[in-house]
């Protein structure tokens, strides 16, 4: 349920995509000549423009994310097992785990 699972990455890639998208938008609304602009830029690119280059890292980012594999590994399962065996007492976490 918790920690890093590869259907998390799938959804940050996607919200990033349709960020991108929308912002790749801006862009090519206001990238044309005499066109004038929104607001000022910030080192010398707007804010369209910053938001864009930003959702390219999130999506570039989460899929070198996903080439590490052990962090999908085995180790959070048997740690998960572990907890499971030994209820100490709790019965609502006991039933959780036998789910």
């Amino acid at each position: 349920m918790f920690g890093p699972r590869p259907s998390h990455y799938g959804l940050a890639i996607l919200g990033a995509m349709i960020g991108g998208m929308i912002s790749a938008d801006q862009v090519r609304h206001y990238i044309v000549p005499e066109s004038g602009s929104y607001g000022n830029a910030i080192f010398g690119l707007h804010l369209y423009t910053w938001s864009l280059i930003a959702f390219a890292t999130v999506v570039v980012g989460s899929g070198v994310m996903l080439l590490f594999d052990r962090q999908f590994g085995s180790r959070r399962a048997a740690a998960n097992a572990a907890w499971c065996a030994a209820p100490d007492g709790g019965s609502a976490a006991y039933a959780a785990c036998r789910r």
